[in-house]
């Protein structure tokens, strides 16, 4: 299917919300809108920024609304500005380090990312803990 059958699709399967364009469409078990093309089930806000903008290997939504795919509220960003814009949405760690600054997050080997400071802490006292014993 082409991407203009596909916008097509798209459009005639949303409601307007103010600036959104809402998902009317099957949602997956996380509220996220899918639909089927060529035999595979595409999440459709991926979809839309594909069209209507181009690729990216992850898309958050600037009104944070799941079943929104309107291209102007999809930003395209790295794993760890995603991780930071949910996680951290002040820019604050739990302690209050200032997580706006890429040194100071840090990526574990199983992919989750971190406050750099706070896992430099943590480490400091399990260590401390260990040499008392």
């Amino acid at each position: 299917m082409d991407l203009g059958q596909v916008a097509k699709r798209l459009l005639r399967n949303r409601t307007l919300d103010g600036e959104c364009w809402i998902w009317t469409g099957a949602l997956d078990t996380h509220g996220y809108g899918h639909v089927k093309i060529d035999g595979r089930l595409r999440l459709v806000h991926r979809l839309a920024y594909e069209i209507w903008i181009g690729e990216a290997e992850l898309v958050h939504h600037a009104c944070e609304r799941r079943t929104c795919f309107n291209p102007t509220h999809l930003l395209a960003v790295t794993r760890r500005e995603h991780v930071r814009l949910h996680r951290w949405p002040d820019g604050r760690c739990s302690r209050s380090h200032d997580i706006t600054l890429p040194e100071n997050l840090k990526a574990r080997k199983n992919g989750t990312v971190v406050c750099r400071l706070c896992a430099n802490q943590r480490d400091r006292e399990y260590l401390a803990r260990k040499r008392t014993r």
